[in-house]
């Protein structure tokens, strides 16, 4: 059976070599492999064999004799590392050390013509490097350093040696006692997991995994007792570590701090000849994809299972010759999220061991284009077409609704429309303000969780020229004139008092433009010598309105009988104020003569205005009631005719006696009435 730690899988052992001197490191270059033995006092060189594994010796070097800087990244003559690591680049070996008494990276060039190593070169780094540490080429970009002075975990750009170096985690457990003595590299990271192991002569862990960003120790170390279940037998008991290859991760070294080293497989299956689109959006996709296998693995056969997003899409069928070709996998979008998703394939081969490959497929969603458009632009009083085309990717289906004004005028679509969706929406005048209007709609695509509105809008400017109403009031009657610049009809009504008197409700019908209406307010409506306010108001058909009002003392209608003091005797309901007082009179006598104002208070001209007297409780003989036009000489008749016009607040004058004769007996009150013909 396979052993995993984090995302490594460990199968088998390749091959058991008896070296020179105590290992305490196993450094891979581009063509030779360097053993450390005890320290880096002495580095024996090994030709690499094409599978990885250490071929034949070559020689051994001092690098503490090529250059005494090498002490600070690992201690002369002990067993104190710091923090070292070979790297190559095109084809050249170097080797990288964190210093312990600087806060410097040192940089030596490996000769490749007798492995000494020269031409040293520094970098800053944020603080010096703690015994024990451990550095490590991830066989790509970045040379990994953990320092024991605070933790942490670095790594230091090849591609930007100048740059600072970036502390991606704090390591916890500070390590879990992977920190033991002689060994100063081996540090290798692979995707989000950083792998170490013990010193060569510790018994504290062959192997442990961290997450590279949190810092968090991922599973268990891995130990001595690990090793039978992928077929491996222990070196020397407890002690020793595991170190990956970081160019050749198909194998990894174990060793203790003797001379036995064991290569050691994993599982290096891999994926070939895909199709795996990176970007998506509303249909399923197609993946389509060979298992391969390492050239230097020893798996035979494979099989596999998809997730996406840790949701499985298919499980794991029985397995195949390697390679296994011609792999597909339907991933429904509906599993997807709206950015980043996470496709994952897990590749198992006939040892169980699983190696995952995992792809980002990214679900974009373009948001709606909306262009809008009216009919015309402005306005008096035809309707005016509002028209949006959106636009949106073809399988989104999208909900709308209409504002105006910021308004909604309808509650959003239930039902969802595919691109492209042309909405037309008609406005009349009378919904529109005077001046700028904005008609707006508002769209969803609703596509997954996405509930951004995008809104698309035009301007309709409504021109109109307000009606005019203009009030002549004459005692209680009103002379209205309305006109409309436009021509436009109009409708009015007429308030007193705040209570509508014309019409009954709501506004008249309409009217021709300009038009004219005399209109007297009713009798009991009206508040008698007491301050009324009366409100004519006026809208024209495309909705504006003017209006004219006035408050005051508002008096009698009609034709008003007034004594020399300008006081009524009634009301213009004909209700007694005050009488005409003759006094006491005698048979053969005659009254003195009284003055009488008539006015006009209607509110419009009359003529023909008729006083006849009416005898009332007087004998029409023997007490008669006389009227004259004058008064000297007073000329007696038997009613007065005023053919000429009167108007609003003209009088005339008039004058009354009574005459007795010997057979007059009685007394009491009699009448005067007036009429008149209005014009």
């Amino acid at each position: 059976m396979p052993y995993q730690i984090g995302d490594l899988v460990f199968t088998g052992q390749a091959t058991s070599q008896t070296l020179s001197g105590n290992i305490a490191d196993v450094m891979v270059g581009d063509k030779y492999i360097y053993v450390a033995y005890q320290n880096l006092n002495t580095v024996y060189v090994y030709n690499k064999n094409p599978d990885g594994t250490i071929g034949s010796y070559v020689r051994s070097r001092n690098w503490v004799s090529n250059d005494s800087y090498i002490t600070y990244i690992c201690a002369s003559g002990n067993s104190v590392p710091y923090g070292y690591a070979v790297f190559t680049e095109n084809g050249q070996d170097y080797i990288v050390g964190w210093s312990s008494s600087h806060s410097l990276l040192f940089m030596w060039t490996i000769r490749q013509s007798d492995q000494a190593v020269v031409g040293r070169v520094q970098y800053n780094a944020p603080t010096s490097m703690a015994g024990y540490g451990r550095g490590g080429w991830d066989g790509g970009q970045y040379v990994w350093f953990w320092n024991r002075n605070d933790y942490g975990l670095y790594k230091w750009d090849l591609n930007n040696k100048t740059e600072a170096m970036v502390r991606t985690c704090t390591i916890a457990g500070s390590g879990y006692s992977l920190d033991s003595s002689y060994t100063g590299s081996g540090l290798y990271v692979a995707g989000d997991k950083a792998y170490w192991g013990s010193g060569s002569n510790e018994t504290d862990g062959l192997l442990g995994c961290f997450d590279v960003n949190t810092g968090a120790l991922v599973g268990s170390k891995m130990t001595y007792s690990n090793l039978p279940s992928f077929g491996v037998t222990a070196i020397n008991g407890a002690a020793g570590c595991i170190q990956p290859n970081p160019t050749q991760p198909s194998i990894a070294y174990y060793f203790t701090f003797g001379t036995t080293l064991k290569t050691l497989f994993l599982t290096t299956l891999d994926v070939a000849n895909t199709t795996i689109p990176t970007m998506a959006h509303g249909n399923d996709i197609e993946i389509q994809f060979d298992i391969t296998s390492d050239l230097r693995g020893n798996s035979t056969s494979a099989t596999f299972r998809a997730l996406i997003n840790g949701t499985e899409l298919n499980s794991f069928a029985p397995l195949l010759p390697l390679p296994v070709t011609n792999n597909s996998v339907t991933v429904p979008i509906s599993l997807m999220n709206i950015g980043a998703n996470t496709l994952t394939l897990e590749l198992k081969d006939n040892y169980g061991g699983i190696n995952r490959k995992v792809f980002t497929i990214t679900v974009t969603n373009d948001q709606p284009s909306i262009v809008t458009s009216v009919s015309s632009a402005t306005t008096h009083k035809e309707n005016v077409v509002f028209e949006a085309t959106v636009t949106d990717e073809p399988t989104d289906l999208m909900t709308y609704r209409v504002l105006l004004n910021d308004v909604p005028l309808d509650d959003w679509t239930v039902s969802g429309y595919n691109s492209p969706l042309v909405v037309r929406r008609s406005f009349r005048s009378d919904q529109l303000n005077m001046g700028a209007n904005e008609v707006k709609i508002e769209v969803k695509d609703n596509f997954k969780t996405n509930t951004t509105i995008v809104s698309g809008q035009s301007t309709i400017t409504k021109l109109n020229k307000k009606p005019v109403v203009d009030v002549v009031m004459k005692g209680n009657t009103l002379y209205m004139d309305f006109n409309d610049p436009d021509g436009d009809q109009v409708r009015f009504r007429v308030l007193l008092n705040g209570k509508q008197v014309l019409p009954e409700s709501g506004y008249s019908i309409p009217f021709p433009s300009p038009t004219s209406i005399m209109y007297t307010l009713p009798k009991k409506e009206v508040i008698t010598n007491q301050s009324n306010t009366v409100v004519v108001e006026v809208v024209d058909s495309a909705g504006d309105t003017d209006m004219w009002a006035s408050t005051g003392a508002l008096g009698y209608s009609g034709l008003m009988f007034k004594d020399t003091e300008s006081n009524f005797y009634t009301t213009d309901f004909g209700t007694l104020l005050k009488y005409l007082n003759v006094g006491v009179l005698y048979a053969r006598e005659q009254s003195g003569i009284y003055e009488i104002t008539v006015e006009n208070t209607l509110g419009y001209p009359v003529k023909n205005i008729k006083l006849t007297p009416i005898q009332g409780d007087l004998d029409p003989v023997s007490e008669k009631v006389e009227i004259s036009r004058s008064n000297a000489p007073f000329s007696p008749e038997s009613e007065l005719l005023y053919p000429d016009s009167y108007d609003t607040g003209d009088t005339l004058k008039f004058y009354v006696r009574l005459t007795m004769n010997d057979d007059a007996v009685g007394g009491g009150n009699f009448k005067i009435k007036v009429t008149g013909n209005a014009l």
